[in-house]
């Protein structure tokens, strides 16, 4: 995440298990994202509503850097979709069971 000083505010929380990480971005319209770094797991949260997907290290961040991220929104339910640098699709989803979509957000890129 070197170079997003001026892009971005990281915390870094010491407190609790692993090491939670949260981006919030300074571009309107970007998604903020953390991560959290459990041994052998790399937990990735993009989503409004709160899901995890472990995925690895610097995956989902950097779609989400680059504005590659869309989500999905329903009653108490999200589901983010972050487009990786080979196309893979990586999806999130928050509060299952997933019943009918209301609203898209693509977002924006950091810069």
């Amino acid at each position: 995440m070197a170079g997003l000083g001026d892009v971005a505010d990281i915390e870094i929380n010491s407190e609790g298990p692993g090491l939670p990480v949260w981006v919030t971005p300074h571009r309107p319209g970007a998604r903020p994202f953390g991560w959290t770094e459990l041994g052998d797991e790399f937990l990735v949260q993009v989503s409004a509503v709160g899901g995890r997907r472990e995925m690895g290290p610097g995956s989902g961040g950097s779609s989400v850097i680059a504005g590659c991220v869309s989500e999905t929104f329903a009653d108490r339910r999200s589901r983010a979709t972050a487009t990786l640098r080979d196309g893979q699709e990586q999806v999130e989803t928050a509060l299952r069971p997933w019943t009918r979509r209301q609203m898209v957000t693509r977002y924006l890129p950091y810069r």
